[in-house]
């Protein structure tokens, strides 16, 4: 036995150092897998949401809204989820690096297969519904979420530019209704002749968007009524 070796056990017994069992580096191992793959699902939940709202965005509605595209663009691109899903890949390096085996890949391989695997999983969740859902439940119950997000109900919420969106809480004809919008106000919608788009059927209870132009008190004149999610 060599001298090095012999000081090594010496040292060992010495210091009383015991081995760290395998089954410590197995759990470490599988708790980093796991929350390597938790970072890619969280990742996927917000590509679906991200995808969901540059779809659903009515991006014509720029013009009435008296700006330019870009800025309409600008101010409409989802920075909430986009850092949540930037937080999440650097998270999945993180943790895929620590595993057994991670020193053998590089940042670019490692972020590029979390993204190539979260936008996949992301556009299956996203054509699912899943987006559209965890949209709404934030909106309707987390009013943080409001603050942070620039929404489709946000471009519909500005009666004094011509956009207007609701709730009908009472319909009586085709050309007057009462609508309740995203704030809780409620609108007497007054107009003739309304053109109802997409064959829609008027009826209380279902959300709708309106293009006219905002009168005194809480009346609103309608020229025409959209359905909330278009064709």
């Amino acid at each position: 036995m060599s001298d090095i070796s012999k000081k090594t056990l010496e040292l060992i017994g010495k210091e009383e150092i015991k081995p760290t069992p395998k089954f410590y580096f197995f759990a470490k191992n599988f708790l980093v897998w796991t929350l390597f793959f938790v970072s890619i699902v969280l990742g996927a939940i917000s590509v679906s949401v991200i995808l969901f709202l540059l779809t659903d965005y009515d991006w014509y509605t720029y013009r009435y809204l008296e700006t330019s595209f870009l800025l309409h663009v600008l101010i409409s691109i989802p920075y909430l989820w986009i850092s949540f899903f930037s937080l999440l890949i650097i998270a999945s390096y993180y943790n895929l690096k620590h595993t057994k085996k991670g020193y053998k890949y590089t940042i670019f391989s490692i972020a590029l297969s979390s993204i190539f695997l979260s936008f996949f999983t992301g556009t299956v969740l996203f054509f699912g519904g899943l987006g559209s859902e965890i949209h709404e439940a934030l909106f309707k119950n987390v009013p943080l979420y409001n603050y942070l997000t620039y929404t489709k109900e946000d471009i519909w919420s500005c009666s004094g530019k011509g956009l207007l969106g609701g709730e009908i809480v009472s319909y009586k004809n085709r050309n007057n209704f009462i609508l309740k919008d995203f704030n809780g106000r409620i609108w007497r919608i007054s107009g003739g002749n309304v053109a109802w788009q997409d064959n829609m059927t008027p009826q209380s209870g279902i959300i709708v968007k309106i293009i006219g132009y905002e009168s005194t008190g809480d009346v609103f004149f309608v020229d025409m009524v959209k359905p909330w999610r278009e064709k």
